[in-house]
This record gives structure tokens, sequence and C-alpha cells, in this order.
């Protein structure tokens, strides 16, 4: 046989039962060796993949448990920093407390010195009318002279009790 004019059909027709076993066993030979090469190169793909993923995700946890860890420390400072304003806060009450005391005390000693100068203009003016009369005195009729004492007895008592007064307006 001429083996340029050789078809197909009659190559196949001419194998033998050795022929066809062979055949088979190198169709199979090559498609279990495709196969186990396939599963391997797969298998290696897969377990390189699930390497950058585990490293991925290794290097994102790193991030997270870093972040993490900041705002732990953001949270301790914020923590402390407020323990801080309460303390400022409390002793800014005490002042204001203090001070309000304060103005309180002054307060009330200004009210008492206004009450104290007050009563000393009141003493003056008093003694004012008593050392010159209302109008002239013309005639001295005895009428008019009981009605000036009267006005004097009144204006007397009434100079005896600013300065009684007087004496006690700046104490407490």
């Amino acid at each position: 046989m001429d083996p340029e004019s050789i078809t197909i059909s009659q190559l196949i027709s001419s194998f033998t039962a050795k022929h066809w076993f062979r055949v088979v066993t190198v169709i199979t030979s090559v498609l279990g060796v495709a196969g186990g090469g396939g599963y391997w190169v797969g298998k290696s793909l897969a377990e390189s993949q699930g390497a950058v993923l585990l490293a991925e995700l290794k290097g994102s946890l790193a991030k997270v448990e870093a972040q993490l860890e900041v705002t732990r420390s953001q949270k301790e400072q914020h923590a402390l920093q407020m323990e801080q304003c309460k303390s400022e806060r409390q002793q800014w009450q005490s002042e204001v407390i203090q001070q309000q005391k304060k103005v309180a005390t002054l307060t009330e000693k200004l009210g008492r010195e206004n009450n104290c100068t007050f009563i000393h203009e009141q003493i003056v003016e008093t003694q004012k009318l008593v050392e010159h009369p209302d109008g002239l005195r013309v005639f001295g009729d005895e009428e008019w002279e009981k009605k000036e004492r009267e006005r004097v007895a009144a204006l007397t008592r009434r100079l005896e009790g600013y300065q009684q007064q007087l004496s006690t307006c700046n104490k407490s």
C-alpha cells in the first residue's frame, strides 16, 4: 500500500484488535495525562489564588486591627479629656459660686453704704431745717414761737432717730 493513496477509512478498516487496543490505550493515556495535568494546574492555580486572597485578607485584617487600635487610643484620650473637662467644669462652677457669693456680699455692703450715705444726707438736711426756720420772723408772737418750738422738737427727734440709724448702718 502506498501511504499517499491510503484514506482514513481504509486505514481504520485495516486495524486489528491489537491496533484498536493500543489506540484506545493511547487515547485513554492522553486523556488521563491531560485530565491529571489539568487537575494539577487547576489545583495550583486555585492554591495560588487562595494564597493571594489569604494575603489580601491578612493585609485587610492588619489594617482593620490598626484602625481599631487607633480608635481605642482615641477613645481613651477622649475619656481622659472628658474627665479633665469635668474637673475643670467643677472648678469653674466652684469659682462661679464663690464669685456670686462675693457679688452678693458686695451688693449688700454697697446697699448698707448707700443707706449710710442717705442717712447722713438726711441728718445734714434736718440740721439745716433746725438752724434755719422757714420764712422770716417779722413779729414774735407767742403762737409762732410755740409752733417753732414744736417744729424744732420734731426735727430734733428725727435727728436722734437718724443718729441711731447711722451708728448701726455699717454693722452686720
